[in-house]
């Protein structure tokens, strides 16, 4: 270092000390001023010293603009007065180093692949317009702009970018004219529910806020965060949820991005090893006194004593006082240096005699000889320098000095020669290289994309968007790959280069990895992860990942690989950061640099030039060093707020500021020419160079045939090492074993993890799975090599081999909250608890065969373990009463162990060695142990800080800890000599050890499975035979029943689930019907043991075997809202209600002969059920007038039971023992009773919450619960012993009963359907038969036993007879259909003719007589006598049904009813009623008066839902609900009406509350998405449910 202002001993010289604040100097008169150093410093030299051609200011500066006559006449004077040989001038070379020796050349002809710059320099013809300046003059580069495609955007300045970044909020052109006269900005779309809002308006899924990642890029989702977890040890934590290193609290400079870490500081913070500026910011002891200001106000270097001797020019010579002197003026006679030394004997200077002169014998010089001030003074040419003695030159090694050349230098006497490597070509300054092949692109992750910038053009295009947080990036150029990482997402990516086919790599056990390598010449990926604090290597494919380096690892940050040399280097940030090497198989690791680091973010090789550069985002600089550390120099130590990574290529560095989120270049030599590549960027981050020269061709060393490893192949060296995947041995020199022997398995919410204890760095391996959410138990089958876990996110129980091969869900029905886990390998079973249900259950390792084994008593059961050969089970339970429980294996003998003084039991495990149950409690923070039986009670470890898994392996027990967030191991006897086996890994759960030397032991069951039918379970007296849930054991106590005798069957959208009645534990279990989505109503035909079913979703009813096979469409088509649903197992029909269209209608069970029993006056109607035995089809309707009806079964002599006091009459079931119908009122909340006719009536159950459907069997009623979402029971004649069958399901439906006393009886239907072809109805006293609305090309008859014969077909001139009961399809299917007598038709029609159908006009049915028979001649002469006159009528009905449709308009709105039959005479009767235009939008509150008339108040409608009321607050409870009214399952929005009509018995609506009314309808037809408040008015009415739509993203998931 040159110190400021040194004193100088040729007289009283004035200095002044400038810093780089204040770069003005003033000398005195008689001296000159040196140009201000870097440093701030300046230096004053004796005027005469300018201009002598010696370097005395160190700088040249003193001799800049010098035209010195000292050049001799064989030499050529550049401009700047360098010297150099004539022969050099015009040669193409800048030898000048001003290019004044090419200046006034006559142009050299260049050849035709040529381009002639204006300078005469000859360039490659690929080299104009490629944005690179090669001519040195940049004539090469006068181009016109290229033409942007139709897809891209012309910025002001000429460049393109994509067409669709215009006016997107971000700066893209670097002039900004992509961002001018945009429209005004439209607000962000908020984010969704699941998601969090970063500061900038990103949205991130919301379980990625205060995870203590940095997802936002602004660290605004780790803000605020009272519960993100702590740092690690050696950490602060700023406020932001940002960690640092601690020992940067408190030294002055703001690390923390909200500047907390200066907080609250003290002036003693700084350490021994510390140093305090004058600011309070601590530095490193060893930074004082070095020369450079760390302190940034130079206190470092403040008072620091001269301890060593400053470093002169190559061409200045050092006095013995330290002051530095030109060359030339060694050996003078002048006391140059003030004390002489330049005039010493030792400098071997002559005494002066005053006869020298450089005629004789060239005044002794050895090259140049000048006379200066009468004294001979010796010079060198270029290329040479003096030596010591003052007369002779020596060479000088230019190669020796950077700078010279860009690559290669080849020294030679006096002149020197660059060279460049293989791929690259000397420019015409015959110094630098340029790259042979395309235009270099610069690569560069942006977090949300990535994309692509031409350096030298600044043109800007997207390769990669929509992406989470992409942190590092690289590239395989020969493959066409990109690679990438999310820290986000924790996972590694590729893609083509052309952004085509993006797929994970590496998706499991990452948690930062923000470092990412490509060896591109083995075909290896390499990463370190500073959450794992690891570097890995895998294949390209992510196949036989190894943990490659993990000891003293801390925070490794960036990567580079050397393939050629087979080095791999990395940088670490952590509390002692350095820059590390080693061969790329991890051996010969190294320390390439560990001084003077804070944060070493970026990390480059410059293969070329041999050297690596780096950039320190605390430090704000770039430096450079040799590949072994050597020759470290500083590149840039200015202008740097914070770089993050950094590419070479050529002579450039590039690099990345996230301050200033922006690219940067300079020259790689001086760290001059700095400029600006792209800014405004969104967040910058790792960054290369795209360019089949950055990566080089190298050899492999692995050869075709990965060198014979059977895994991986790594460089080590000019060699190479076989290594095999994290945890695998290997077996010999090349080959791994192909499984693991010994090892821990464990859980950790979102994976599930493996250490083996094969291989000595005991890292754990992650399997790699899909889909794990929150694993939490998990079990090893040593038998199939299987790894079982629970995840209670999603409710299932899965399994999988050991390497995540055969991934299946095993288990997924019934389980709210499986904590525990055990499999008996000895006969292939699967035990778990369920905390969230409380049981027990156990079932094949399949999932097959399941059972519950216990129920009662249990109160939140956490871990099980199981002892197959002694036949028993061990389960912890830390409900009200912790305790330790086992029994046998199938339940029996069920014993409390211990159950005092215990909290939290969490692990359990058994030592069958010593016969031993231990356990961990994470409330007394304790590991004890007890005997078998629960004797001997002993505390083993005391205290552990938050147990939860434990596990036995050989002589030791290992344990997860919650809060120290680490694996412990310690001895099983003692407790002693604990250790750490593994830290920082957060969300531990459960653990499991494997060791698979150990013998399986005996099946009790044996090889014909004890001969049980199904389940086997073994005890500790042997074993015995057990059934699948809700099935019971067959007298002989080995097999089962095939099904239960009596069960329920409910409906909860999504699943139909069955719960025995034949056992007491009320187990649900699903029935595998494929394809459900929202199941509503539901039938069973005991038959043909099939279940019936409508889904809303599909619009269809469909059908299925209990056991889900066979499942098919029985009406696809025609549905609307199908809510109620009934078999008539005797007819064989099926009926339904459809509230979007407001009919009853009926069909065969297989879908056929549809027709429309019943399509006026009804408003909504819901539940339906049928009596066979009786004839009678029941119904509810919640429309404006709720009321029960009912008919016959083919729709005749309707009649309403029930039409008072009556809000939302639901569900409706039938007692056929008391002959009662039971109906549940889910606004009146109860459940209510009566008999056939509406008599009778009672209320069995009052303040229910909200009931939805119910069923009866035996003295029980059980119906289903909106509100507690559970099936309840209660005791039908008297109302009590109120019981919940089953808790919390989600979306309960209907429910029924299966039972063999169920559907019994028959009618005159049940036999040959009645002799009908078609459709028979079975009524009170007789049968009908009936026709579809639809012909299917059968002929129908509404005679029994009369099957007519097909009609003929017949042209238009033939007038052929037509039988009634076979007319053509055109007259038989018009609707409205109106019935019509004979006597309005001109006929007359006998009452037999009306009983043998021969009257009939339709397909409408018609009654059979009791008892009457049918004869042939009968039916032949009937046939005949009215072929002709049938024929009449049928045209006639079709004249004046199209004639009534044109004359009168209002007829189309009319509704027919069905027929409704007189006892007496069998008259048909007409209804018909005019549809309001407001149909289906009314809804009327009935007033508490005695008349129970409906009192005219406002309406007001909601999303559909209408009711009037006169409380303005009952309105704002409506408006609560989510669901409509209007469309009972679907979103359906209020219909738009022109007029509206309202008539009620008190009145109708004025014109101005019409008026009002029709507005307020215009206004509130809207959405309301707001939950049901709990209270009854603002409990969820019978409005509807929405179809669960399937998740579309991760955000909803």
């Amino acid at each position: 270092m040159r110190r400021p202002c040194g004193a100088l001993l040729l007289g009283a010289l004035l200095c002044a000390h400038g810093l780089a604040s204040s770069p003005e100097c003033a000398c005195g008169r008689s001296h000159f001023t040196c140009a201000v150093s870097a440093l701030g410093e300046c230096t004053c030299i004796p005027a005469q010293w300018q201009c002598d051609g010696d370097n005395d200011c160190g700088d040249h500066s003193d001799e800049d603009g010098c035209k010195l006559p000292t050049c001799s006449p064989l030499d050529f004077h550049c401009d700047n007065g360098k010297c150099i040989r004539r022969s050099w001038v015009c040669d193409g070379d800048n030898d000048c180093e001003d290019d004044s020796d090419e200046q006034d050349c006559p142009p050299r002809e260049c050849e035709e692949d040529e381009f002639p710059c204006q300078n005469g320099y000859c360039i490659r013809s690929l080299w104009h317009c490629d944005g690179d300046n090669d001519c040195g003059d940049n004539s090469d580069e006068q181009c016109d702009m290229r033409k942007c495609s139709d897809k891209e955007f012309r910025c002001s300045d000429g460049s393109c970018i994509a067409e669709h970044w215009y006016c997107d909020g971000d700066t893209d052109c670097k002039d900004g004219s992509d961002e001018e006269s945009c429209p005004s900005a439209v607000p962000a779309p908020p984010c969704n529910l699941e998601e969090f809002q970063c500061a900038y308006g990103r949205c991130i899924l919301d379980i990625y806020h205060c995870d203590g990642d940095d997802d936002c890029g602004d660290w605004s989702d780790e803000s605020d965060c009272s519960s993100h977890q702590p740092c690690r040890s050696g950490e602060f934590m700023c406020d932001s949820g940002l960690c640092i290193n601690a020992g940067w609290r408190c030294d002055g400079d703001a690390d923390c991005d909200d500047q907390s870490d200066e907080r609250n500081c003290t002036t003693s913070v700084c350490t021994a090893e510390q140093f305090r500026c004058r600011s309070g910011r601590c530095v490193r002891l060893s930074w004082r006194c070095d020369g450079e200001d760390d302190c940034a106000d130079n206190s470092d270097e403040e008072n620091c004593e001269n301890t060593g001797s400053p470093q002169c020019a190559s061409d200045q010579f050092l006095c013995w006082n330290g002051r530095c002197i030109g060359q030339r003026k060694l050996c003078n006679g002048v006391n140059d240096c003030g004390d002489n030394s330049d005039e010493s004997p030792q400098q071997n200077c002559r005494p002066r005699t005053g006869e020298e002169n450089c005629s004789v014998n060239n005044g002794g010089c050895a090259q140049k000889c000048q006379m200066v001030r009468g004294a001979i003074q010796c010079t060198c040419h270029t290329g040479y320098r003096l030596t010591e003695d003052g007369r002779t030159c020596q060479d000088v090694n230019e190669c020796a000095e950077e700078g010279y050349c860009s690559q290669g230098c080849t020294n030679s006497e006096g002149a020197f020669q660059c060279w460049c490597e293989a791929g690259y070509e000397l420019r015409p300054d015959r110094r630098s290289c340029k790259a042979l092949g395309p235009e270099p692109v610069l690569l560069f992750a942006n977090r949300i994309d990535i994309r692509q910038v031409l350096p030298h053009r600044s043109e800007y295009t997207l390769l990669l968007n929509n992406l989470e947080n992409a942190i590092a990036l690289d590239f395989h150029h020969r493959r066409e790959l990109v690679f990438w990482s999310d820290v986000t997402l924790d996972r590694i990516l590729r893609a083509n280069l052309n952004g085509s086919n993006v797929e994970e790599v590496v998706s499991t056990g990452l948690e930062s990895p923000g470092g990412l390598a490509v060896d591109w010449v083995h075909d290896k990926l390499y990463w370190t992860d500073s959450g794992t604090s690891r570097i890995e290597v895998a294949n390209l494919d992510g196949a036989h990942r190894k943990v490659l380096l993990w000891q003293n690892l801390e925070k490794p940050r960036a990567i580079a690989l050397h393939p050629m040399e087979g080095t791999i280097y990395w940088t670490d940030w952590g509390n002692t950061p350095r820059i590390e090497a080693s061969s790329m198989d991890g051996s010969g690791r190294r320390i390439i640099a560990d001084t003077h680091l804070f944060w070493p973010n970026g990390l480059t090789i410059d293969y070329a030039g041999r050297r690596m550069y780096w950039v320190d985002a605390k430090h704000h600089v770039i430096e450079r060093a040799n590949l072994d550390g050597s020759h470290r120099k500083a590149v840039i130590s200015q202008g740097l707020p914070h770089p993050f990574a950094i590419t070479v290529f050529e002579d450039s560095l590039y690099w990345t500021d996230w301050h200033t989120k922006s690219i940067n270049s300079a020259n790689k030599f001086t760290g001059k020419n700095q400029e600006i590549i792209r800014n405004k960027l969104h967040f910058p981050m790792d960054i290369h160079t795209l360019h089949p020269q950055r990566q080089p061709a190298g050899k492999n060393r692995c050869g075709d045939n990965n060198g014979g490893c059977t895994h991986l192949c790594l460089p080590s060296g000019q060699n190479y090492t076989c290594a095999c995947p994290t945890g695998f041995r290997k077996i010999s020199s090349h080959a791994c074993a192909q499984s693991l022997d010994k090892f821990l398995l464990f859980a950790r919410r979102m994976d599930i993890r493996r250490i083996s204890f094969d291989t000595e760095d005991l890292s754990d391996d992650v399997i790699p799975l899909a889909d794990v959410r929150s694993a939490v138990a998990l079990d090893w089958d040593s038998r199939d090599d299987h790894v079982y876990w629970t995840d209670v996110s999603t409710d299932t129980i899965s399994r999988a081999k050991w390497d995540g091969t055969g991934q299946e869900v095993v288990v997924d029905t019934s389980l709210e909250s499986p904590a525990g886990l055990a499999i008996d390998w000895a006969t292939n079973k699967l035990y778990w608890t369920d905390a969230g249900t409380d049981r027990i259950e156990v079932a094949n390792t399949d999932g097959s065969m399941r059972t519950v084994l216990l129920w009662e008593n249990l109160d939140r059961p956490r871990d099980i373990v199981v002892e197959p050969m002694g036949g028993f089970m061990y389960w912890t339970d830390w409900g009200e009463h912790a305790k330790l429980e086992r029994s046998g294996m199938d339940g029996s003998d069920r014993a409390v162990l211990i159950n005092s003084n215990l909290g939290w039991p969490n692990g359990l495990t058994v030592d069958k060695a010593s016969s031993q149950l231990l356990w961990a409690d994470a409330h007394t923070e304790r590991i004890e142990a007890a005997d078998l039986n629960g004797a001997n009670r002993h505390t083993l470890v005391s205290p552990v800080q938050h147990p939860y898994g434990l596990t036995l392996l050989d002589a030791y027990i290992y344990w997860t800890d919650w809060q120290t967030r680490s694996i412990h191991r310690a001895d099983k006897g003692t407790g002693s000599n604990v250790i750490l086996v593994r830290s920082n890994l957060p969300g531990l759960m459960d653990i499991q050890a494997v060791d698979r030397s150990q013998p399986l032991g005996v099946n009790k069951c044996g090889p014909r499975n004890g001969g049980c039918s199904h389940l086997c379970l073994p005890r500790p007296s042997g074993f015995s035979c057990a059934c699948p849930t809700g099935i019971q054991l067959k007298g002989d106590g080995k097999t089962c029943d095939p099904a239960p005798e009596t069960y329920l069957l409910f409906s909860s959208r999504g699943s139909i689930r069955r719960i025995s009645l034949d056992t007491s534990d009320h187990t649900d279990v699903h029935v595998p019907v494929p394809e459900l989505n929202n199941v509503i109503s539901l039938d069973y035909d005991s038959v043909d043991g099939k279940v019936y079913y409508t889904d809303v979703f599909l619009d269809v009813i469909r059908r299925a075997d209990l056991n889900g096979s066979n499942m098919e469409t029985v009406i696809g088509r025609g549905l609307k809202t199908t809510d109620g649903l009934a078999v008539d197992w005797v007819a064989r029909n099926l009926y339904w209600t459809d509230t979007g269209r407001n009919t009853i209608e009926a069909s065969r069970l297989d879908g056929s002969c549809r027709k429309v029993l019943i399509n006026n006056s009804l408003d909504e109607p819901r539940a339906i059920a049928v009596f066979p035995r009786k004839g009678y089809l029941f119904w509810t309707d919640w429309g404006h007038i709720a009321k029960i009806e009912r008919a016959n079964l083919d729709g005749s002599e309707r009649k309403v039971l029930i039409n008072t006091d009556l809000g939302w009459p639901n569900g409706l079931t039938l007692d056929y023992d008391t002959r009662r119908i039971y109906w549940v009122d889910a606004h009146l909340d109860r459940i209510e009773s009566a008999d056939l006719s509406g008599k009778l009536r009672q209320v069995l159950v009052s303040h229910v919450s909200h009931p939805f459907a119910l069923t009866q069997q035996d003295r029980w009623i059980y119906w289903t619960d909106w509100q507690t979402k559970s099936i309840q029971r209660v005791d039908k004649y008297s109302g009590r012993n109120k019981e919940t069958v089953l808790a919390n399901v989600e979306g309960l439906m209907d429910i029924i009963v299966v039972s063999p006393q169920r559907q019994t009886g028959t009618n005159a239907c049940g036999v040959n359907n009645g002799g009908c072809t078609h459709l028979c109805f079975a009524r009170t006293s007789d049968f009908v038969c009936a026709c579809p609305d639809e012909p299917d090309g059968r002929p129908c008859s509404l005679v029994p036993g009369l099957v007519p014969p097909a009609p003929r077909a017949t042209s238009m001139s033939e007038r052929s007879p037509v039988l009634p009961n076979t007319l053509p399809t055109t007259l038989r299917s018009s609707t409205p259909r109106t019935r019509t007598s004979l006597e309005e038709v001109g006929g007359r029609c006998s009452e037999k003719d009306a009983r043998l159908g021969l009257c009939a006009h339709s397909n409408e049915a018609v009654p059979a007589a009791p008892g009457e028979g049918l004869h042939a001649s009968y039916i032949i002469g009937g046939l005949l006598s009215v072929l002709l006159i049938l024929v009449v009528i049928a045209a006639l009905m079709l004249y004046r049904h199209k004639k009534s449709k044109l004359t009168d308009p209002g007829m189309g709105n009319l509704t027919y009813s069905n027929p409704s039959y007189r006892t007496s005479t069998q008259e048909v009767k007409i209804e018909a009623t005019p549809k309001p235009a407001m149909y289906n939008q009314l809804c009327y509150k009935k007033e508490g008066g005695p008349d129970h008339n409906y009192t005219k108040e406002k309406v007001k409608i909601v999303e559909g839902i209408c009711l009037l009321s006169g409380d303005d607050a009952e309105w704002d409870d409506l408006k609560q609900l989510r669901s409509s009214r209007g469309g009972l399952l679907r979103d359906h929005v209020c219909m738009k009406t022109d007029t509206v009509s309202i008539q009620a018995s008190s009145g109708s609506l004025d014109d101005m509350e019409t008026e009002q009314l029709l507005q307020e309808e215009q206004s509130e037809c809207s959405s309301v998405h707001t939950a049901a408040t709990p209270e009854r008015r603002g409990s969820l009415p019978d409005t509807g449910w929405r179809h669960e739509r399937k998740l579309s993203s991760e955000s909803q998931v």
